[in-house]
């Protein structure tokens, strides 16, 4: 296992994980995702247009059986990480489709009394550099682009869901970019 820890300029704090999962492992998550029901979800943008269309990325979001059956915030070597996170408030995987990519959100609510936390897990099974699809961290004060965490399958992200991010685009030549999305909360006064 790898681990890697990115501080943002405003002290956010992003953890990075690499090998926490065994070939099996990631293949059981990658067919999980891949056969799962998607919907048209708005959110994501093509280089050449930069208004949104509900067309342009697919979304399945998952209840407490999906993500009971897709077991991956159930395992041992994710669940310690996520001792402080809370409970798991949404799940969803997004697949990007080549072309595409996510504007800069975050995955916050508007909710003031909760931690919330996103952990991300890229499940697309095979990957090449040259298809893009990373992921770009920002300054949660200014919207500043800092950081760039390569989308590497099987890679897992924790970090504070206020933190906004993007999408960068993926070519022509890219696969499907599945990435598995659980946004877990904890109420302040937890």
């Amino acid at each position: 296992m790898r681990h890697q820890e990115i501080t943002l300029s405003c002290g956010s704090k992003i953890q990075v994980f690499d090998d926490l999962f065994s070939w099996q492992q990631r293949e059981y998550f990658f067919e999980f995702v891949n056969n799962s029901l998607y919907t048209p979800h708005t959110g994501a943008s093509t280089a050449t247009n930069e208004s949104f269309s509900p067309q342009m990325i697919l979304q399945s979001s998952y209840g407490e059986e999906d993500n009971l059956n897709f077991g991956l915030i159930h395992l041992d070597t994710v669940s310690k990480y996520l001792v402080d996170a809370g409970k798991p408030a949404r799940t969803w995987v997004n697949i990007t489709l080549p072309g595409f990519w996510i504007h800069q959100h975050s995955d916050a609510s508007t909710r003031k009394n909760a931690k919330l936390t996103t952990l991300m897990y890229f499940a697309s099974f095979k990957w090449e550099k040259h298809f893009g699809g990373d992921t770009i961290f920002c300054n949660k004060m200014t919207g500043e682009k800092e950081r760039v965490v390569e989308y590497i399958p099987g890679r897992l992200i924790l970090f504070d869901s206020y933190i906004p991010h993007i999408t960068t685009i993926t070519t022509g030549h890219a696969l499907a970019r599945y990435a598995y999305v659980c946004l877990f909360s904890k109420e302040n006064n937890e």
